[in-house]
């Protein structure tokens, strides 16, 4: 090859770069949401497993529950 090493280490570097903001984008680009009082079902899966941190935020959940006003 005749790109030599330290040209090739800049390239590394600035696609590491791109890549990175292009993963910072996805999720800075994503709605931000508000959960306001949820019950635990709001966290748990069909099963009733509770779902980790990563699966809510991705996930989007969006859970609301009635208060004693309705």
């Amino acid at each position: 090859s005749e790109i030599t090493p330290e040209v090739m280490s800049i390239t590394d570097a600035a696609c590491r770069r791109l890549m990175g903001m292009e993963v910072a984008s996805e999720f800075d680009g994503a709605p931000q949401r508000y959960i306001l009082g949820a019950s635990e079902s709001a966290f748990q899966d069909a099963e009733g497993n509770t779902k980790s941190a990563w699966e809510t935020y991705i996930g989007r959940v969006l859970a609301l529950e009635r208060d004693e006003d309705g």
